[in-house]
């Protein structure tokens, strides 16, 4: 099963990508996009991110999507180390907040949970771009002689 999911959902769109002459970069650049996106630790908007990004750089926005989708139950657990990576490059305090102190700290001064809330998110999203401009060049790096040689297949 797990089997043919992947050459069902992943290497035969690829195939079909390459197939109508996209080239085997564009597919690379979509596909490491798609995943460094999809590791952005603010849970909800990672596919408006790939839409705004497959624009941009004018990749291939089905692809972009189905690699930000399969890195999902990784970008979950990625979460909280983005947060501590934040709380280490800025020397902010380690993060303790837990449910009950959100809720707590919601009750007592609402606007203060906002910032603090804010200023956590805002550390660990700039250890994500940190991280993740030497993590999309690895992947495109390796994924893109790969589809060279998937496109020369096709090509034969």
């Amino acid at each position: 099963m797990p089997r043919r999911f992947y050459h069902n959902r992943i290497i035969t769109p690829i195939l079909g990508l390459l197939k109508q002459g996209i080239s085997p970069e564009k597919i690379a650049m979509s596909m490491s996009t798609g995943i460094v996106m999809g590791l952005f630790p603010i849970v909800g908007i990672t596919s408006f991110l790939c839409i705004v990004t497959s624009f941009f750089f004018r990749l291939n926005h089905a692809m972009t999507q189905l690699f930000n989708w399969l890195v999902y139950p990784l970008q979950l657990v990625l979460i909280i180390p983005f947060f501590r990576l934040g709380s280490s490059l800025f020397h902010a305090e380690p993060i303790t907040v837990t449910v009950r102190y959100v809720i707590d700290s919601y009750r007592a001064d609402f606007l203060e949970t906002i910032h603090l809330l804010g200023e956590i998110t805002l550390h660990a999203t700039i250890a994500w771009l940190i991280t993740c401009i030497p993590i999309g060049v690895v992947l495109y790096l390796i994924f893109k002689p790969l589809l060279r040689k998937m496109h020369i297949g096709v090509e034969e």
